[in-house]
């Protein structure tokens, strides 16, 4: 199955081509130029330089967010619009949980204990987008489809203040919580027992953390996403049976923008007595 793969929500966004789970090229975007005009020139090329047609395309995947409102626009549009002209099934999985599926993966490839991983990114406004997961080796013969590991969800992505996470990544989890989500975790990251502790995304460099503020056995990484991570966590997605209606797919902007927030915010009056 040729499977393209998009990303454009980070300042510098690509395009992956993969016949089933192995990858065929991987094409950045150039950063002198915004994503709504170096896009389908990027996918013109990787199609062409694979010598396939787009018709021959039989799976699109994307990042539908959280991330950058225009970024998100961009590869939205693009991915529906090429679906529907072509008749090609999408698959769109939330940016954060790629994340920490490439965290997780890379964490156990080198270390075959589970991980508690926090995926973050700078959301601006004092702000970061956030999700905080668990990522556990997935034992041998327990699904074929899978390649090694399992993503159990603590908690999906949300907004949370930078004061916050420069405090504590893992602002807000607790072992109730985790064990809502099937997790046995200590409430406390220095006795995480077995766990692996990962902090990946970019908001680690827009936003350095305390020196306290993790446990001193961690991970940080600060990369973010690409095309080839949205393509490699979708086609776990697509295997497992997740599909995407083109005329459904909407931006996962996760929080109004700035200019809407303003636009709904209640007008304020001051009278004449300044009372």
């Amino acid at each position: 199955m040729w499977h393209l793969a998009l990303e454009t929500i980070g300042l510098s966004g690509s395009v992956a081509l993969h016949k089933d789970s192995q990858l065929v090229a991987n094409f950045p975007l150039p950063t002198e130029i915004g994503s709504a005009r170096s896009l389908m020139p990027a996918i013109e090329a990787v199609v062409r330089n694979a010598a396939i047609t787009s018709s021959q395309l039989e799976l699109i995947s994307l990042a539908k967010g959280p991330g950058s409102f225009t970024g998100l626009r961009v590869s939205v549009a693009t991915a529906k619009a090429i679906g529907y002209a072509l008749n090609v099934p999408l698959c769109a999985v939330d940016t954060l949980e790629t994340l920490a599926y490439r965290l997780g993966l890379e964490a156990i490839s080198a270390n075959q204990k589970p991980a508690l991983i926090a995926a973050a990114m700078d959301a601006y406004r004092k702000q970061v987008f956030r999700l905080i997961a668990v990522v556990e080796p997935q034992l041998a013969g327990q699904n074929a489809a899978c390649s090694g590991i399992k993503l159990n969800i603590i908690l999906p992505s949300h907004h949370l203040d930078v004061a916050l996470w420069n405090q504590n990544p893992f602002h807000g989890v607790d072992s109730n919580l985790a064990a809502s989500a099937g997790v046995l975790l200590s409430s406390h990251l220095d006795h995480a027992g077995d766990y692996q502790v990962v902090v990946g995304g970019n908001a680690i460099r827009r936003y350095p953390l305390a020196e306290n503020a993790l446990p001193s056995s961690k991970i940080c990484d600060s990369r973010d996403i690409t095309a080839v991570d949205v393509g490699r966590y979708a086609w776990q997605r697509w295997l497992a049976g997740e599909r995407t209606d083109p005329f459904q797919l909407l931006p996962n902007y996760l929080r109004a923008s700035a200019a809407e927030e303003k636009a709904l915010a209640p007008l304020t009056t001051t009278d004449s007595s300044g009372s």
